[in-house]
């Protein structure tokens, strides 16, 4: 999945729960992005990259527990394949 799929997918997701961060599982890595790689970058303390945060898969149980901790509601995303994708 491309980036700018991934972003259309984010905000798809993002009109029907708006008041939760969104995690994307891409590869062997999570990504957040725009207003919730705000959040997770100050939370967690990662480095954001333009509008993306991104953090490998080992390090969600230590990221999901300062998230919750700190108040906010989380969805984890696995990428959707484009409906003629086998």
């Amino acid at each position: 999945m491309n980036a700018k799929q991934i972003q259309n997918q984010y905000k798809s997701i993002k009109e029907n729960y708006p008041n939760m961060i969104l995690l994307f599982n891409v590869g062997s890595n999570y990504i957040a992005l725009r207003d919730d790689a705000n959040v997770v970058a100050k939370v967690c303390g990662i480095e954001k990259i333009n509008t993306i945060v991104k953090f490998n898969c080992n390090k969600l149980d230590d990221y999901l527990f300062k998230l919750v901790r700190s108040g906010h509601k989380i969805g984890v995303c696995e990428e959707l394949p484009k409906p003629n994708d086998k």
